[in-house]
């Protein structure tokens, strides 16, 4: 699961559930065990404290909570929608989604930490600009395979030290050449990733002391499963009939799950959005081109002159655009009038 880059920076959203308020004390609590991990730390790191403002938002029912007290400034319009950084009161606060925080502590943890890097992340000069998609091959049997060994490697280092440290860091360097060897372009397609959001010998013999058979087996039936949701979302977003709109204005997205469609584009749980050609909301996937120019929402019905709908969508043309048959059977498209 990548981050999008709209008119502005777009991070995960959950599937809507029920409105949920924002329990005030389990946040203060969520406050204090990220205010311990931070400790830990120390800034040995980044070199810098990752502690700082927090804030959590439940978008639905606008509720909040704030590790320290809130600005009098006006809340920041995507509070509740993103776990990112955002600006309130001339400071960089993380925010947190409410009902995307994880029940597992150690889950939570890292949550918590990965955007508090991310407040400091601008300081550091990490910052590569433009978007920064998840490269396709990360996406592969084989990519997959080399990358989780990689982290594998890179886990033991961290838990080790002395020559044992030496060995884990020389296994993932090599784990990290076999990808790159298998992958020409994995190099310069995995940095930006690596900058922008925090980097967590004999490849083959190698493999076998981070028990690489069952890895690999586990990936082999994860590639089969993939193979097949593919399979599905190709037959709902590019066999069958569609509605084609612009992918331009402004919008939410919930890429946890996203999945790539070979020479298609990219399939998203959840999206909508506005735009000078009117606007959408679908719950069951929408496709974004290969190239980024357009959105596409599966099996669509006109309904009247300005209204469609769909497999788990709706939307909305408004004035100046018009909706025309498409090139396949049942498909539309909206276009200038």
């Amino acid at each position: 699961m990548t981050r999008l880059s709209w008119c502005l920076l777009f991070v995960a959203l959950v599937a809507r559930p029920a409105a949920a308020q924002v329990d005030q004390a389990r946040a203060q609590q969520y406050f204090a065990e990220a205010g311990a991990l931070c400790e830990r730390d120390g800034g040995r790191l980044w070199g810098v404290s990752l502690c700082g403002p927090m804030v959590i938002a439940d978008a639905a029912t606008k509720t909040i909570a704030t590790s320290q007290p809130a600005p009098a400034d006006d809340r920041p319009r995507f509070l509740g929608l993103v776990n990112a950084p955002v600006q309130w009161g001339g400071v960089t606060w993380s925010a947190y989604n409410w009902q995307m925080i994880p029940a597992d502590k150690g889950e939570r943890g890292r949550l918590f930490m990965h955007e508090l890097f991310h407040r400091v992340q601008p300081g550091l000069g990490l910052m590569t600009g433009g978007t920064v998609d998840t490269p396709a091959h990360l996406d592969s049997l084989e990519g997959r395979y080399w990358i989780r060994l990689e982290w594998r490697a890179l886990a033991r280092g961290l838990e080790t030290s002395g020559e044992a440290r030496r060995s884990a860091i020389a296994d993932a360097l090599a784990f990290r050449a076999a990808r790159y060897q298998r992958f020409p372009t994995a190099a310069a397609a995995e940095h930006p990733i690596e900058i922008n959001e925090g980097l967590a010998t004999n490849a083959a013999a190698a493999a076998a002391r981070y028990d690489g058979a069952s890895l690999r087996a586990a990936e082999e039936q994860r590639d089969r499963d993939q193979q097949a949701i593919v399979a599905e979302l190709r037959r709902r977003f590019v066999d069958g009939p569609v509605l084609v709109v612009p992918r331009a204005g402004s919008g939410s997205v919930n890429n946890m799950g996203a999945t790539v469609i070979p020479g298609a584009g990219t399939v998203f749980r959840e999206m909508s959005n506005k735009s000078a050609w009117g606007s959408f909301d679908a719950r069951n996937g929408a496709l974004v081109s290969a190239d980024g120019e357009t959105i596409s929402l599966p099996a669509p019905v006109v309904v009247d002159a300005t209204t469609l709908r769909g497999d788990g969508w709706t939307a909305t043309v408004d004035a100046g655009w018009t909706v025309q048959p498409g090139p396949r059977p049942g498909s539309f498209h909206v276009v200038r009038k």
